[in-house]
């Protein structure tokens, strides 16, 4: 990831960023604790879907988000941390004009969540497919703030023996802090009643987003819920107003557009990677569900520079 891709993703995250800084192309840092409002409305960014090729992991002091992943939303803020593992594609985000949040990438360096301690390992899983929203303590919120500006001190310090090393301690530390706040919020919850309805849908969601490279059938996510497949459409239906064939191809066209959009992948090299037939097949699909063809979309909608 050059520093280019990190800064472009930031903007789609945060409004009036001031303090990028950026660690031999692998850690991206900011925040916009001490900015002022530009003005009272909101700050949003929609339409454009950006792909991460690196996890993002954001802590909220003050105001509120609400950021679209991979067709989910989620709302955090003041106390709240969000995590967003590589390769997730975010397409709206909603920041009110008194938030402040600092936001840290990670490129070449392994995220501290994904590090083998034994918190990690047992919500590995759920981190590495979909985004996670968690709670903090005051003191844990305190303690991840200081830690995040020791660590841009560090990186602006040239004096320092090791750097990598100490770097490395400090963003461990902030994912250990992170996760450790995330058993504590899993046991508060463990005890509340989901519906079996919204159970099956949420699972549907989290199957969608491992899965949809491989197969677009209501048929594959039914059995994967153990259910028929028309009884499981009867239950997406009902709990999300649309049918699961909707989510799905929604899903792989969100992808595709944000491949598209990248510049980086010919319309074939899409299709392969999305587990069609053929590119003619891909592009009918495209055209059904977008109204136009995959060519058509890149040169319409490509970003203005």
């Amino acid at each position: 990831m050059n520093r280019t891709g990190f800064i472009e993703a930031g903007m789609t995250m945060m409004p009036g960023q001031g303090h990028q800084l950026v660690f031999e192309n692998d850690l991206y840092l900011d925040d916009n604790f001490d900015a002022e409002p530009e003005s009272n409305d909101d700050y949003v960014y929609e339409g454009i879907p950006t792909k991460l090729n690196f996890a993002v992991n954001a802590f909220t002091l003050s105001g509120n988000t609400r950021l679209r992943v991979n067709l989910k939303e989620y709302t955090y803020g003041p106390g709240q941390l969000i995590f967003i593992p590589q390769g997730a594609i975010i397409d709206y985000s909603r920041h009110t004009p008194d938030t402040r949040f600092a936001l840290m990438a990670f490129s070449g360096y392994n995220f501290p969540m994904l590090q083998n301690s034994d918190i990690s390992l047992t919500y590995q899983k759920e981190i590495v497919n979909e985004a996670v929203v968690i709670d903090l303590s005051p003191s844990a919120l305190q303690g991840i703030k200081d830690t995040y500006l020791l660590l841009r001190r560090v990186i602006n310090d040239d004096t320092i023996i090791g750097k990598h090393s100490v770097i490395s301690g400090y963003i461990y530390a902030m994912g250990q802090w992170a996760l450790s706040e995330l058993a504590i919020q899993r046991a508060k919850r463990k005890s509340e009643r989901h519906s079996r309805n919204e159970d099956v849908f949420q699972n549907f969601l989290g199957h969608i987003q491992q899965h949809y490279k491989i197969d677009r059938s209501v048929a594959y996510y039914a059995d994967l819920a153990h259910l028929s497949p028309k009884y499981f459409g009867q239950i997406i239906l009902k709990v999300s107003g649309r049918n699961p064939a909707d989510w799905i191809s929604d899903m792989v066209i969100l992808d595709a557009k944000a491949m598209l959009l990248s510049g980086d992948y010919s319309i074939q090299q899409i299709s392969d990677l999305l587990n069609f037939a053929n590119s003619s097949f891909f592009a009918k699909y495209f055209k059904e569900h977008v109204g136009c063809a995959p060519g058509q979309f890149s040169h319409d909608f490509q970003p203005k520079k």
